[in-house]
């Protein structure tokens, strides 16, 4: 009888009421791909309201209570807001919390997770901190072999970070000792044992 009463006069069926409020928060350049009219229409369709956050303002102060965060933003600022919503609402799931992303914006820590799966192999890497560690080990280094963990040429040099830059993603293929040079000004890095997978 209730749903009933509820009923538009246009004669289509009202969307549910809002059981969720999700705030979520990301890049303008993802929102524009991810956050479509489409998908906010059919999540209030599913009960579910989606709040765009304001990463320059505390959560506590925006929109109506949030039952989830949803978010793909780094930043020590950004951190922070999440950090002081989640103590004055432990019961609110923020997905995924800074101290989870801090292992994956970390190569070196990120593989430390995967290396107990016993499915998956991980190759041999070791992480470079500064230049001076980084013309030690080409000091030491054979033709084929580097001498730090056991790794052999080729090797893949990555940047630590993984932050979503043009720069995380630029890696170089160092075929010999020599090439060891011109990584000077990169550190900190990870290198890693080459594995061809085609």
């Amino acid at each position: 009888m209730a749903a009933e009463q509820c009923q538009s006069s246009g004669g289509s069926s009202p969307r549910p009421r809002a059981a969720y409020t999700i705030g979520y928060a990301m890049l303008p350049n993802k929102h524009d791909t991810f956050v479509q009219p489409s998908f906010i229409d059919l999540s209030a369709q599913h009960g579910i309201r989606l709040v765009a956050l304001d990463a320059s303002r505390p959560l506590a102060e925006q929109g109506p209570q949030l039952d989830l965060v949803v978010h793909k933003l780094y930043g020590q600022a950004w951190r922070a807001r999440l950090e002081a919503f989640s103590a004055l609402h432990p019961d609110v799931p923020i997905i995924d919390p800074p101290a989870a992303i801090d292992r994956i914006l970390d190569r070196f820590t990120m593989l430390d997770v995967v290396s107990g799966l016993d499915c998956v192999a991980v190759p041999r890497q070791v992480m470079v901190h500064d230049a001076g560690a980084l013309q030690q080990a080409a000091a030491a280094a054979a033709d084929d072999v580097l001498g730090l963990g056991g790794l052999r040429f080729p090797l893949v040099a990555k940047p630590v970070e993984v932050d979503g830059s043009a720069a995380s993603h630029d890696l170089c293929l160092v075929y010999r000792r020599e090439g060891l040079r011109g990584l000077r000004g990169r550190p900190p890095l990870v290198l890693q044992a080459f594995a061809n997978h085609g």
